[in-house]
């Protein structure tokens, strides 16, 4: 596997392909690509060249038996074959990439689409607040062991009951017990990407910042926790933390200690998990109506502006009748004026040929 922090074209070409591998993909390389990928435990096919005899890379394309192409080939010797791949791939309508980076994406592509779960939704729906309160959970990871995950288990067995029958959550960091051995994995397979500090750090201060609630459950030291929880006090949003706190890890960091100052916080220690229902209720459902009181109110504005809308546009064609009405007034008023300028001239016209004629 590749290193956590290498950029080089070899590790990120051993990490597509052991992502491809997961994914269920036949891997299939040339010579000397395919034997650097066994050398890294990957299980790869060798398929001749172009130059090299029959099958090769063409003669599978044309059998349907390539599903994606991945050529990367620089050397001067390699680019006619892989012209002649890329102009078959793209007659058979065969997706190709020739860059290492552009075929991370295209399996970043792939593993999203494998957990996206499509639902019809009517449009209104997108302007209605979303009910779920989004939950960010702090457990250990790196110091976490069996008997952490246990205690862990039993707190998140309780969350997730109430979201399901008291107030229900969107989980932005997942709702199972993480061990140190299985929280990389984890991130790794949720996330498609390899599992490093900037990775990790990015991805978990992202849904922090989305977060309403904040649950950070102590069974050991994390000085990763610490961090996320100064990061949440003293950035934006600040969403409110409930801190569970085993009896048997105390918090000794005297900065942790009395935030209340400084961020909504809720302390509770506990010895069994059933210890928290009652108190973790009740913050949840305080945060909650909190939550909803500004998309309520966000909701009446909305209507109100409707509301408005719809009164200016029916004064505004209440208006339109009037300054039709109007017009019509004035056209009838202009032809009456005009008669009756015209009247006079009449008159004197007539009186003048009476006049000549006596």
């Amino acid at each position: 596997m590749c290193c956590s922090q290498c950029a080089t074209p070899t590790c990120l070409l051993s990490w597509t392909w052991r992502r491809l591998a997961r994914l269920g993909f036949h891997l299939l390389a040339t010579r000397g690509t395919a034997n650097f990928l066994r050398a890294a435990g990957l299980p790869v096919a060798i398929v001749a060249k172009c130059e090299e005899g029959i099958p090769n890379g063409v003669d599978l394309i044309d059998r349907g038996e390539i599903q994606l192409l991945i050529d990367v080939s620089r050397g001067a010797d390699d680019l006619a074959g892989g012209h002649l791949l890329r102009t078959r791939a793209l007659q058979r309508g065969v997706p190709y990439c020739t860059r290492l980076s552009n075929a991370g994406a295209m399996v970043d592509a792939i593993e999203r689409q494998r957990r996206w779960d499509p639902a019809v939704r009517s449009l209104q729906s997108y302007a209605q607040p979303d009910s779920r309160l989004k939950l960010f959970i702090r457990q250990p990871l790196t110091e976490s062991g069996d008997e952490s995950k246990i205690i862990v288990d039993g707190v998140l067995k309780i969350v997730n009951e109430i979201g399901r029958d008291v107030v229900p959550f969107e989980y932005l960091t997942g709702n199972a017990a993480q061990s140190d051995r299985t929280f990389r994995e984890h991130f790794e397979r949720s996330q498609g990407l390899p599992f490093n500090a900037v990775n990790f750090r990015h991805y978990r201060l992202n849904q922090l910042r989305r977060a309403d609630a904040f649950l950070y459950i102590r069974t050991a030291m994390s000085e990763s926790g610490a961090f996320e929880i100064a990061y949440n006090v003293f950035a934006e949003p600040r969403a409110p933390i409930f801190f569970a706190v085993w009896k048997h890890c105390p918090i000794k960091t005297t900065l942790l200690r009395d935030l209340q100052e400084a961020c909504d916080v809720t302390y509770r220690e506990f010895e069994d998990a059933e210890e928290l229902r009652g108190d973790l209720e009740h913050f949840f459902q305080r945060v909650a109506d909190q939550c909803m009181k500004p998309a309520a109110e966000n909701t009446r504005q909305a209507v109100d502006s409707t509301a408005v809308a719809a009164w200016t546009t029916e004064m505004t064609d209440e208006t339109g009748d009037i300054a039709e009405r109007l017009a019509e007034a004035a056209q009838r008023l202009g032809d009456v004026v005009s008669l009756t300028q015209m009247a006079p001239f009449k008159g004197v016209g007539n009186n003048w040929k009476r006049r000549h004629r006596n």
